[in-house]
């Protein structure tokens, strides 16, 4: 039942971007708030089974992913407060169970979150996701230069994930 949920909430998310006009505000049946506390009940209340709920996060293609959503309304002014929450609630999911192997696509999508010029809430909340990837990538997937290159990148995030790299590698 959750996952039912979990894939209805997230077609609904994507739908009216794909269906908006180039540069046109997209049209949300549901408030695009709700549909992302939907989203949270799914993952956190109702326990969807990790390897979906990872899916679903950073790598799947019916329905689309959060990490392609974040993607597709980084320009729309409308969802900076829901994307914000996506951003959040992928920082918590992952400090609880990581992004296995979907850690390189996570860092991708996060990455291109914090170097953008959006919201300096969802840069916040995108560099504490990194900061969580970061410390659950205990096979390092993700290449200390790949860190330290967007450490470099980031103003708003580049201290706290300077001082987490750094941690990580002198221990």
């Amino acid at each position: 039942m959750a996952a039912a949920r979990l894939d209805a909430a997230l077609w609904e998310l994507h739908r009216p971007l794909q269906e908006a006009p180039d540069g046109a505000e997209p049209t949300f049946a549901v408030a695009p708030a709700r549909l992302v506390k939907e989203v949270e009940e799914c993952l956190n209340v109702e326990n969807v089974e990790v390897t979906l709920a990872r899916a679903r996060l950073f790598r799947n293609e019916h329905p689309p992913d959060l990490c392609r959503w974040l993607a597709l309304s980084k320009s729309f002014k409308i969802l900076e407060t829901p994307r914000t929450t996506v951003l959040k609630e992928m920082a918590k999911y992952i400090k609880k169970r990581g992004a296995g192997p979907h850690t390189l696509t996570a860092f991708e999508s996060l990455r291109l979150v914090l170097e953008g010029r959006g919201h300096a809430t969802a840069r916040q909340a995108a560099a504490s996701a990194l900061r969580e990837l970061f410390k659950k990538d205990k096979d390092r997937v993700i290449s200390g230069e790949q860190w330290r290159s967007l450490s470099h990148k980031c103003v708003d995030g580049r201290v706290e994930i300077l001082r987490v790299i750094a941690e990580a590698f002198v221990t």
